[in-house]
């Protein structure tokens, strides 16, 4: 069952809360309304609404790894601070690289960053999700991009159904399904251990 931002965090900060509170007190605080307008002015798009939801409930996460990852199957939510300094990075890094896949729709393959990728979690390596703010009917679909073999496309359609399905995993016990865009999936589930979170 999709719902909406604001229900899917609450279920998943009141688990975390319970069963978690290393991961629940790296929670920050609300974004403050000039650091999202700062991301936005960044990727040159407006940000989708279930994204200005989310930042609007909480900033992300500090960086910290004794609790294991929030989100699968090893990623932990960016602060604005962090999403802007990860997208200057990456923009730097590819910026002498071809960008053909530019002007491709939301969710299809890129081989390289492109600025209309959103950080949006990150995993301590060269792999990051993001959300897609290129045109098209998956505008807003949140994807991973690997250094070596550029992005999965869609993974899901959306942060709100990405939210949804980790709250349904820590609250019902069902499995998150990473999608690749060859209508393949494999299922994550929630393993929490000697106090830390991980996705097998």
């Amino acid at each position: 069952m999709e719902r909406t931002v604001e229900e899917s965090w609450n279920l998943i900060t009141g688990w975390l809360e319970q069963h978690l509170p290393a991961a629940y007190e790296a929670l920050q605080p609300p974004a403050s309304p000039a650091a999202v307008e700062a991301i936005s002015k960044a990727v040159g798009r407006p940000l989708p609404p279930d994204v200005l939801a989310w930042l609007n409930l909480s900033n992300g996460m500090r960086v910290v790894t004794d609790f294991g990852n929030l989100l699968p199957f090893f990623f932990t939510p960016l602060t604005c601070e962090a999403m802007l300094t990860r997208h200057r990075m990456m923009r730097s890094i590819y910026s002498d690289m071809p960008h053909e896949d530019a002007d491709g729709p939301a969710g299809s393959y890129s081989f390289v960053w492109l600025d209309t990728f959103l950080p949006l979690a990150a995993s301590g390596t060269d792999v990051d999700l993001f959300v897609d703010l290129r045109d098209g009917e998956l505008h807003g679909c949140v994807g991973a991009l690997d250094a070596t073999d550029g992005s999965t496309g869609s993974i899901w359609p959306s942060t709100a159904v990405m939210l949804s399905q980790v709250a349904d995993a820590f609250v019902l016990g069902r499995p998150v399904q990473w999608t690749y865009p060859s209508g393949d999936s494999t299922e994550y589930r929630p393993q929490l251990e000697g106090g830390r979170l991980s996705w097998d």
